[in-house]
């Protein structure tokens, strides 16, 4: 029987049906409105991408990922999500991307794809358009020309009127999320915020007793030598706990690199790490196309 698809392979699976087909309608107006502000807020993951600063590369993972999806770079600019991933059990996730995604023509080829179903709801006394795709367990939806939400069964709740995320985030998750991409920012990022630990367990890092309130992962390119540095930075209760923390912060690292499945061998002498506030921040670790690739797998639950 066929397995459960991983986390990444469901939402790859959703930008590439819509990347595949969506050519043939006019291009609607802008997105009024950062897209971290559309997220559902009850999840323990979160991650973003800048995509148009990072076409080249992205298409390169993507291929990696999947070697259908030549044009997902090109038709799309940004996405944000959350996602709960617990040992032993399939992962979630909603996730926003925008992008060119004329809507009159995506939803007409996806009609025609029998792998989909087209259903309709009822959000705020008007007809809303979903599309469901059974076996891999996807939700579709378009509320805008370049806007796509896609979810693990929870797009309905998407299309409802909500209060903006950021009412309800924790506001340094939120304001993480809106820096990549920036000047000041990294290319991507990965949030596993408390009470996120299962998703920590579901890579083989064990949080134990430790004092972690998140562990943040970024991705960010160096353009010196062309390639991709990991940094990021371990959240932790108070600032005494991050500088008792900070002491074995190095060794905590490598631990958790090597748990992502990357070489950890020389990490000794090139990982910085500092106590920051309440973070131990850490940086300078090379990352290769391939470990990057790796890693994705290894986060999304992917074997």
């Amino acid at each position: 029987m066929r397995g459960r698809p991983s986390l990444a392979a469901r939402f790859v699976t959703a930008i590439v049906a819509l990347a595949a087909l969506a050519g043939c309608a006019t291009r609607g107006a802008p997105v009024p409105t950062f897209p971290e502000s559309l997220l559902l807020t009850d999840y323990t993951t979160w991650f973003a991408a800048d995509v148009a600063g990072n076409r080249e590369l992205v298409h390169a993972i993507l291929t990696q990922l999947d070697s259908e999806l030549a044009g997902v770079a090109d038709r799309t600019t940004r996405i944000v999500g959350g996602a709960r991933v617990l040992p032993g059990s399939p992962a979630e996730f909603s996730a926003v991307a925008t992008g060119d995604f004329p809507r009159r023509g995506v939803e007409l080829a996806l009609r025609r794809d029998e792998s989909f179903e087209r259903l309709t709801t009822q959000i705020a006394g008007r007809r809303a358009v979903y599309f469901n795709q059974t076996d891999a367990e996807l939700q579709l939806a378009l509320p805008a020309h370049d806007l796509l939400y896609a979810s693990t069964g929870r797009v309905i709740e998407m299309l409802q009127p909500r209060p903006p995320a950021e009412l309800a985030m924790e506001p340094q998750v939120y304001r993480a999320l809106r820096r990549v991409g920036t000047e000041t920012g990294p290319d991507a990022l990965v949030v596993f915020h408390d009470p996120g630990r299962g998703a920590l367990e579901a890579i083989g890092v064990d949080p134990g007793a430790l004092p972690l309130e998140s562990i943040s992962l970024t991705v960010t390119s160096v353009p010196e030598t062309g390639g991709l540095e990991l940094g990021g930075a371990l959240g932790l209760r108070s600032e005494r706990d991050a500088a008792l923390f900070g002491r074995v912060g190095r060794l905590f690292v490598i631990v958790f690199v090597r748990a992502l499945g990357l070489e950890a061998e020389n990490l000794r002498e090139s990982v910085r790490v500092e106590s920051r506030g309440a973070q131990v921040v850490f940086s300078g670790i090379p990352l290769g196309r391939d470990e990057l690739v790796a890693a994705i797998r290894r986060v999304a639950g992917e074997p």
